[in-house]
C-alpha cells in the first residue's frame, strides 16, 4: 500500500466503487429480464392457452344452447343453422391455436383425448345443422335429447381439465418465481453486506494510510521547528509523503551540517557599520594638510596613530604609578591596552 501513489489509491477506490455498481447494475438488469422472460412464458404458455380453451368449450356450450332454442322454437331453423356455423368455426379456430402453443406431457395426453372427443362432437354438430336445414323440429328434439349431450359433455369435461392444467402450471411458474426471488433478495442482501464491508475496511485503511503519513510528517516538522536535530526521519514510502518526508529529512540534514560549522568560519568578513569607527579619543582633531601637490589629503575621520615614545611612556606611567594616586581618569584602561 506504501509503494502507491495517494492518487493512484483514490483512482482504484473509486474505480472498484464504480466497478462494483455497474456489476449491480448489470445484475439488476439480468434478473428484470428473466424477470420479463418469466412473465412471457407465463402469459404465452397458460394464460394465452386458458382463454383458447374457454372459447372452444364456449363454442360448443353455444351449439347446444342453440339447439335447444330451435327445438324449442323459440329460434328459427335457418337463424340456428347460421349461428351453429359460426360458433362451430369458432370453436374449430381456437382448438387449433390452442395445439400450436408448447404443451407439456399432461397437456398432450389429455389434448389427444379432446381431439378424439371434437370428432364426435362435430358429427353429431353435422346431423344437427342438415336437420335445422330441413326445419326437422321433431327430428331437433329427439337429437336434443338422445345424441347431443353424450357428444358435448365429455369435451366439456376434457377442456375444463385442460383448463385445470393451465391453472396449475401458472399457479407452479408463481411459486418457482417467489422462490427465486427470496433466493436472490437473501444472496443481494449478503453480498451486498460483504460488498459494503470490504469497501469500508479498504476505505479506512486509505484514509488511516494518508492521516498517519501526515501525522508522522507534521510530527517531524514541529521537532525540526523546536530546535531538536537528532531525530532519526524515515522514509519508508513512495507516495506524496514519503516526498514530504524526505524533502524534511533533506532539510534537517542541512541544518545539522549548519550547526556543526563553527562560527568564526561562517561569520561574514565585513565589520557592522556601528564597529567600524574608532572611539573619539583615538581620533585626531583633522590632519595635517600636505604641501605635495601629488599627495592627496586624507579626510578628518581616518585615525592619526600617536608616536611611539608616547604610546612606551603611557605603558611606563601604567605599570609603575600606584594606582591609588591615579585619578578615576587615569585607572581607566589605557589606549594602548584597548588597542
Amino acid at each position: 500500500m506504501k509503494s502507491l501513489t495517494i492518487k493512484t489509491r483514490l483512482l482504484l477506490l473509486v474505480g472498484s466503487l464504480l466497478a462494483l455498481l455497474v456489476i449491480a447494475a448489470s445484475f439488476l438488469v439480468f434478473r428484470m429480464n428473466a424477470s420479463n422472460v418469466s412473465l412471457g412464458s407465463l402469459y404465452n404458455d397458460r394464460v394465452i392457452s386458458l382463454e383458447q380453451l374457454k372459447h372452444a368449450s364456449d363454442a360448443y356450450n353455444d351449439i347446444v344452447d342453440i339447439a335447444h332454442k330451435a327445438a324449442g322454437g323459440s329460434l328459427a331453423p335457418a337463424a340456428a343453422s347460421t349461428q351453429v356455423k359460426a360458433a362451430l368455426a369458432k370453436g374449430g379456430a381456437r382448438w387449433k391455436d390452442y395445439l400450436a402453443t408448447e404443451l407439456d406431457e399432461q397437456e398432450r395426453t389429455l389434448a389427444q383425448q379432446a381431439s378424439a372427443l371434437i370428432v364426435t362432437a362435430d358429427a353429431v354438430t353435422g346431423e344437427l345443422l342438415s336437420l335445422l336445414d330441413k326445419g326437422d323440429v321433431d327430428g331437433l328434439r329427439t337429437l336434443t335429447s338422445t345424441k347431443l349431450y353424450p357428444a358435448m359433455d365429455p369435451l366439456a369435461d376434457t377442456i375444463d381439465k385442460l383448463a385445470l392444467v393451465q391453472l396449475d402450471g401458472a399457479g407452479a411458474e408463481y411459486h418457482a418465481a417467489q422462490k427465486l426471488y427470496t433466493l436472490v433478495l437473501w444472496s443481494t442482501l449478503a453480498i451486498s453486506g460483504v460488498v459494503l464491508a470490504v469497501a469500508a475496511l479498504v476505505s479506512l485503511s486509505l484514509i488511516r494510510s494518508i492521516t498517519d503519513g501526515i501525522a508522522v510528517a507534521v510530527k517531524v516538522a514541529r521537532t525540526v521547528a523546536a530546535g531538536d536535530l537528532g531525530s532519526t526521519i524515515v522514509v519508508d514510502r513512495h507516495d506524496e509523503i514519503g516526498t514530504l518526508l524526505g524533502a524534511l529529512k533533506h532539510m534537517n540534514e542541512g541544518l545539522v551540517a549548519i550547526t556543526a560549522t563553527p562560527a568564526w568560519a561562517s561569520a561574514p568578513r565585513n565589520r557592522p557599520a556601528t564597529c567600524s569607527r574608532r572611539p573619539r579619543r583615538w581620533r585626531s582633531s583633522r590632519p595635517r594638510s600636505s604641501s605635495t601637490p601629488t599627495r592627496r589629503a586624507a579626510p578628518a575621520s581616518w585615525p592619526r596613530a600617536r608616536p611611539r615614545w608616547r604610546r612606551a611612556a603611557a605603558r611606563w606611567w601604567d605599570r609603575w604609578w600606584p594606582r591609588w594616586m591615579a585619578s578615576p581618569r587615569a585607572r581607566r584602561r589605557s589606549p594602548t591596552s584597548s588597542a
